[in-house]
């Protein structure tokens, strides 16, 4: 929708498959294959991350990264831009309980197991799908290790590095799951001072 309203637009994202996806939606974007904690953003009016992809751990070094990657977030952003994006935070599951769900569709169904350990503050899914190919059903199971947010602390670490955050629990007319929470941050018209490393 970006690209066809006239905007240049960088899609980057860690798998291969997804970009493959995109590259074949919208051929005339440009697309990369790169982690979002180690790749390069180019000067922008915007950057979005959707779909809790700051919630996802990919190493023990998390919170480091994530400062680092704030940081150049806001570097990367002119005056008046704007970081959008939504993180986890505790609540999906009630404390000590292990929640079970499924969804289903003509051809496929998903199963999900959730358990919250708010010690750590880390969300585990068990998410198990099946998908009907030629009259038969493939299975594919993966677990997700995401971490639990305190919307509190991230609007405070968005603030010292200069952002005026809002905070909401939708897009727009899109109302977020539970335990989900949107982050509207922007760098200041006014500004002229890059936050040092």
């Amino acid at each position: 929708m970006l690209h066809h309203a006239g905007y240049s637009v960088l899609g980057i994202d860690i798998s291969p498959a997804v970009i493959a996806i995109a590259k074949q939606r919208v051929p005339s974007a440009e697309f990369r294959v790169a982690s979002l904690f180690a790749a390069k953003i180019p000067a922008c009016t915007a950057i979005l991350s959707i779909s809790e992809c700051l919630s996802y751990l990919f190493d023990d070094s998390a919170d480091r990264r994530l400062d680092d990657l704030f940081r150049r977030i806001y570097n990367a952003l002119c005056p008046g831009g704007a970081f959008i994006f939504d993180a986890i935070v505790p609540g999906q599951v009630p404390p000590g309980e292990m929640v079970k769900s499924f969804v289903e569709g003509e051809d496929w169904l998903v199963l999900v197991e959730k358990r919250e350990d708010l010690a750590q503050q880390l969300l585990a899914r068990r998410i198990i799908t099946f998908r009907q190919i030629e009259g038969l059903y493939r299975r594919t199971d993966e677990i997700h290790r995401q971490r639990l947010f305190d919307a509190n602390d991230l609007v405070e670490q968005l603030t010292q590095l200069g952002f005026q955050v809002d905070v909401q629990d939708c897009y727009g007319a899109f109302k977020l799951p539970p335990a989900r929470i949107a982050f509207v941050a922007r760098k200041p018209i006014s500004a002229t001072d890059v936050p040092t490393p």
